[in-house]
């Protein structure tokens, strides 16, 4: 659903490496630093003088500036009279002699930090975070959750974002807003004891420098820059030394998505930098699903094991439900991320959605030594945050945005790279502040097109088999409805199925720009049906069974039976591990 934008869009110029805005003018112009008050520029007609102009003016005005051979014929006017520069403009518009009148714009270089280590941060440049930064650098208004191993609660990047529960007396030993957890002030400890449940101290560092990206508090003069210099971050601490369990990790989700039904905070994503080479967790599936439900989108961090994610299983970023997003590590020169000899980021055309900024990124971090700060680490966990990084400022920017044009204005914006696009499923790069179709806070968007199941491009199905099928159909943010795929059957037309965008049978949810359907193999054997995607053709092959036996009076039985399982589904073939499973840190 596209929601209507409350900000004023800015003309940018681009001049050597600064990039320039001005406010454009429009009725009742706003006050501010977008341009001068009390003045006004005039152009004159060819041979026109000022003074006459002035004389007839119902505005009292005076000279600054004026030269019209040296200049063009512009006059720079002073408002003499307190006037608006709106209403001053309007007097003279029209005017004999006047060609236009217009505001004295100020310009400023795209709005960068003070922070003395953000000249050292890659990430925020890349992907445009300046030009975004003129336009919003964060509400404290917008909440993100981080799953993690906690924060460093007096850390001084990053205190002054935390978020604070409106409904709990720190340090009182009680449960004052009633939620099973005491004095969650600023989040909640899942792998801890209720009574100790307002323990989120870090003490390994990862969850300290994933919230840093999202969120270290900018401009203030001190370390780096998050992407947000204003928010609420949310600490839901889940491991357990080093590792993360089923049970913590869903008691997490379900704190936050509580915080945004219970509650009704206006909680925007939750970002898992963690993850592990599970098939299927039934109970984090369901949790996930139920943030979903509540308007919460999940970031998932691809994995770092230079694994094509299509092929083996990567979870929870592998799960298929719209909510989620999974995202693949970058580095510098916008190739895939290669971390050392052994380590690079994961991908997958169909199950990884964009990459981000995930090689060599400075952020807040603790450690036990004096002088930790700050690191400087790699991973897809350092992608992830910056694409919830950057939702937290589509959200600031406008807070009408639901889920769905957050996510799909994310991923139809991003900057286009031929090295991701047999990589993810959009083939683009996270893109905060951009021009024209590009940039999430900037841009209108590009269609994207791509299938999202089966996963596999070539199937071996039976006759009477169904076959689900889905695809990622968005431009800006909204939804592009139905698309219909062309079959042929050996090579010949056969028709068409269409995926609807309407919620019912495999479709998850209507509106959210992912269509679905479900096809039924004819009974014809031996028959070869290609399915052309926007973005790829889908095979699928049927071949004879066995033979039964010819009935009494001649002639021979064709066709098979049995059923395929949808593409994701076959991960539930899996067994489940009684207890809870381990998930290692990305």
């Amino acid at each position: 659903m596209k929601r209507p934008a409350s900000w004023i869009p800015a003309a940018a110029v681009l001049c050597g490496l600064f990039l320039l805005f001005a406010a454009e003018l429009t009725e009742g112009l706003p006050q501010g630093e977008s341009f001068v008050p009390g003045e006004i520029l005039v152009r004159l007609k060819p041979g026109a003088r000022i003074d006459p102009i002035l004389s007839s003016s119902p505005v009292a005005l005076s000279v600054l500036e004026a030269d019209g051979t040296a200049r063009m014929g512009i006059a720079r006017l002073k408002i003499r009279s307190g006037t608006t520069v709106q209403a001053a403009i309007s007097a003279l518009t029209g005017q004999e002699g006047v060609l236009f009148a217009q505001p004295n714009y100020i310009y400023h270089t795209a709005l960068v930090p003070n922070d003395p280590s953000y000249a050292s941060q890659w990430g925020p440049g890349k992907i445009g975070a300046p030009a975004a930064w003129d336009l919003t650098v964060g509400s404290a208004d917008v909440l993100v959750a981080v799953l993690d191993t906690g924060i460093d609660t007096s850390h001084p990047d990053l205190a002054g974002n935390l978020w604070t529960n409106p409904g709990e007396i720190p340090g009182n030993g009680l449960d004052d807003d009633g939620n099973g957890f005491v004095d969650d002030v600023h989040g909640v400890n899942s792998a801890a004891s209720p009574s100790l449940a307002q323990d989120i101290q870090d003490n390994v560092g990862h969850g300290t420098h994933v919230s840093g990206i999202i969120g270290a508090v900018g401009n203030n003069g001190v370390g780096v820059s998050g992407l947000n210099w204003h928010i609420g971050i949310i600490t839901v601490k889940a491991n357990e030394g080093s590792s993360f369990y089923t049970s913590d990790l869903v008691e997490g989700i379900d704190y936050v998505t509580a915080l945004r039904t219970g509650k009704n905070l206006p909680v925007v994503a939750i970002n898992a930098s963690l993850g592990g080479p599970v098939s299927e967790d039934a109970f984090l599936n369901e949790a996930i699903g139920d943030a979903g439900a509540a308007g919460i989108l999940f970031v998932a961090a691809a994995g770092n094991n230079d694994a094509d994610n299509d092929l083996t299983p990567f979870y929870p970023a592998g799960l298929f439900r719209p909510n989620v997003l999974s995202v693949a590590a970058t580095d510098e020169n916008d190739s895939l991320a290669v971390f050392n000899s052994n380590e690079a980021s994961n991908y997958g055309r169909r199950t990884v959605h964009l990459g981000a900024p995930g090689k060599n990124i400075l952020s807040t971090y603790w450690g036990s030594l004096p002088g930790s700060d700050y690191s400087t680490l790699s991973g897809t966990s350092m992608a992830a945050p910056h694409v919830t990084g950057v939702l937290a400022l589509m959200k600031a920017q406008d807070p009408d945005r639901d889920w769905i044009a957050l996510k799909n204005r994310l991923l139809s914006t991003g900057t286009p790279l031929s090295g991701l696009a047999s990589k993810t499923i959009t083939g683009r790069r996270l893109l905060a502040g951009g021009d024209g179709t590009f940039g999430a806070l900037t841009g209108s968007g590009q269609p994207v097109r791509s299938r999202l199941r089966p996963i596999a491009n070539s199937l071996d199905l039976e006759q009477g088999a169904s076959l689900d099928l889905a695809a990622l159909n968005i431009s800006g943010e909204e939804s592009l409805g139905d698309l219909s795929v062309s079959i042929t059957q050996n090579g010949a037309s056969y028709g068409t199925v269409t995926l609807r965008d309407n919620g019912t049978g495999f479709d998850q949810a209507a509106g959210d720009g992912i269509a679905s359907a479900t096809w039924s193999v004819p009974s014809l054997a031996d028959c070869t049906y290609v399915f052309a995607f926007p973005d790829g053709n889908l095979t699928v092959t049927v071949d004879l069974a066995e033979e039964p036996p010819a009935p009494s009076g001649g002639g021979g039985g064709g066709g098979c039976s049995g059923a395929a399982l949808p593409a994701f589904a076959l991960f539930l073939l899996v067994p489940l591990a009684a207890g809870c499973r381990k998930k290692s840190r990305l």
